[in-house]
């Protein structure tokens, strides 16, 4: 019987998408596991996605995946689902997390199960210049980036700078953020030293803060946001799973 919270041992290469970019799922780490949740039936698959290409980053795709789910005996497990995963910093850029989640249970007597469909996700490798906007370099200050929001969490001016803590919101889906620029609000470019400091997930919002010092006591500046660009792609999977690792 499939039982609780179970690790799954080894790495694996499964899927090549349509595009030729090959993805391996990596089930060595966290969260690469399967269990029973309780008291709700159910069983999950957590999956690392790395990319073969340099310069290329994974990001959650925006259409369904097609997906199904079966054990051992041939049970129907129901409806999958593709949950986005970042887990105790084992999973950052460029790598993609996913659990897929099925709603039933395994029979008592099943040895394995079966995932099978394709995978949606976002191949990134490239980048696009967003619109500049306006950000006072205050405590509380807000702006909206086309589908980011800037939030400063705090700014303290010492010795001809700031030390600017900002943070980006999105949803899961959407485009991530390559990098970050600052500039005078007459556009003259600034210096700044800064990188991320903590990424958070909750539901389908994605959050990373950053810290910045800025060469500027300047009371409003410009943000140029470069968001990641690239392709979806459907990406093959054929997973058989057992309490070991992948079976045969």
């Amino acid at each position: 019987m499939l039982a609780s919270s179970v690790a799954v041992a080894a790495p694996v290469s499964i899927g090549v998408a349509p595009s030729g970019v090959v993805v391996r799922f990596d089930m060595q780490n966290s969260p690469g596991f399967i269990f029973v949740s309780e008291p709700f039936p159910g069983v999950e698959v957590g999956l690392i996605l790395t990319p073969s290409g340099e310069k290329v980053q994974l990001a959650a795709g925006r259409e369904d995946g097609r997906l199904v789910c079966t054990d051992s005996t041939g049970k129907d497990l129901g409806k999958v689902m593709m949950i986005p995963v970042y887990s105790m910093g084992v999973v950052l850029p460029p790598q993609y997390g996913c659990a897929v989640a099925a709603r039933e249970a395994p029979a008592p007597e099943a040895q394995w199960i079966h995932v099978k469909g394709t995978l949606p996700v976002q191949v990134l490798d490239g980048e696009e210049q967003m619109e500049p906007v306006a950000l006072e370099m205050k405590k509380g200050a807000t702006a909206s980036a086309g589908h980011v929001a800037l939030t400063v969490e705090n700014a303290v001016v010492k010795d001809g700078s700031v030390t600017l803590n900002l943070k980006l919101s999105r949803k899961n889906r959407d485009v991530p953020v390559d990098r970050i620029l600052f500039q005078k609000m007459d556009g003259a470019a600034l210096e700044a030293e800064g990188n991320p400091k903590q990424v958070h997930m909750a539901n389908e919002n994605y959050t990373v803060e950053y810290e910045y010092v800025i060469p500027s006591t300047d009371a409003e500046l410009k943000v140029v946001l470069f968001k990641k660009t690239g392709r979806e792609v459907q990406v093959p999977l054929d997973l058989k799973v057992g309490l070991g690792g992948p079976a045969r």
